[in-house]
């Protein structure tokens, strides 16, 4: 099979075209074809090697995780799939291994494509949808009349997790560049933060979640900001917010929730099902064919970023 790889770390020009091994199946899943897998800030971090101590460190390196695409063989154990079914999911951070022919998924990694969306749009959900879901319902237990601040709403996760809050009859400021005002309004926000001159001790609003998907802000920073029950949730790491998150579940401190999104099949079904229900689409950027894969990492790295950028066809 193809497959664009990375032998050493550094910048898009690492990545080569290479033809390996075609996978096998992992217990009770499946070996899906790859018709479409779209880049998240993860990928670029990997290929940096800003993950290494957590990443595996075997080269040649298929980087990407999510995957839009059709079963090719299954696992004699695997239940209720037939070759063929169109599919969508992701494989577990921060192994990776979507920028191929063909990747092997486990059980529980993946789940229907939904039917109203083509294979490239249902390959920018997974990582980044799961991310906004697990964050806002599963952690910060987002319900309705909730008071949302969203850090980096118009990136690949804030533009699912703004749907998503929205969808769940939350009240929503979200927080980026202004060029995305229209788009940030579209997809549901009640307040648009321009970050250009955004100062957080200037708002006198108070959040019950503030969720931070870009590193923006410092928990400690923004208790100030948030209802004596508020909730802080990022995925991005730091030593201070590994400290806080762990001080905040000995009852030091405003909650902080700091996590790394699993595949989930329940999560993939419910934003299916929202997706189904017009209530959460996609923001895709553009698409490019995956022997262009180290330019849609040179575009996602620029300034202005909104979205998902996709990955689609072999040439």
């Amino acid at each position: 099979m193809k497959a664009m790889v990375i032998e050493a770390y550094g910048g898009p020009e690492e990545f080569r075209l290479v033809h390996l091994p075609t996978p096998t199946p992992p217990p009770r899943g499946a070996v899906v074809r790859v018709r479409a897998a779209s880049v998240n800030a993860g990928d670029l971090k990997r290929r940096q090697g800003e993950l290494k101590l957590v990443s595996s460190a075997l080269r040649p390196a298929i980087l990407g995780y999510d995957v839009a695409g059709e079963i090719h063989a299954l696992a004699p154990d695997a239940q209720g799939w037939k070759v063929g079914d169109a599919v969508y999911g992701m494989r577990s951070v921060p192994r990776g291994g979507t920028y191929a022919e063909f990747v092997a998924l486990e059980e529980g990694c993946f789940a229907p494509k939904p039917p109203s969306l083509s294979f490239a749009e249902a390959a920018a959900i997974p990582l980044a949808g799961q991310t906004a879901l697990q964050a806002l319902v599963r952690r910060a237990a987002l319900r309705k009349g909730s008071k949302v601040l969203l850090l980096g709403a118009a990136g690949g996760v804030g533009s699912f997790a703004l749907q998503i809050a929205s969808a769940q009859g939350a009240e929503v400021d979200a927080l980026a560049s202004p060029v995305h005002e229209a788009l940030l309004r579209r997809l549901g926000a009640t307040r648009v933060l321009a970050s250009t001159d955004f100062d957080l001790a200037k708002l006198e609003a108070r959040y019950d979640i503030i969720a931070d998907f870009v590193g923006s802000f410092d928990p400690w920073a923004c208790r100030s900001r948030m209802t004596p029950r508020g909730v802080f949730v990022t995925t991005v790491p730091s030593a201070r917010r590994f400290l806080l998150s762990f001080a905040s579940k000995v009852g030091i401190g405003r909650r902080t929730e700091l996590f790394l999104v699993k595949a989930s099949r329940s999560d993939l079904d419910a934003l299916g099902a929202l997706v189904e229900a017009k209530k959460l689409k996609p923001v895709v950027r553009e698409v490019l064919p995956f022997d262009e894969v180290a330019e849609a990492h040179r575009r996602m790295s620029g300034r202005g970023n909104y979205g998902k950028i996709v990955l689609e066809g072999w040439r």
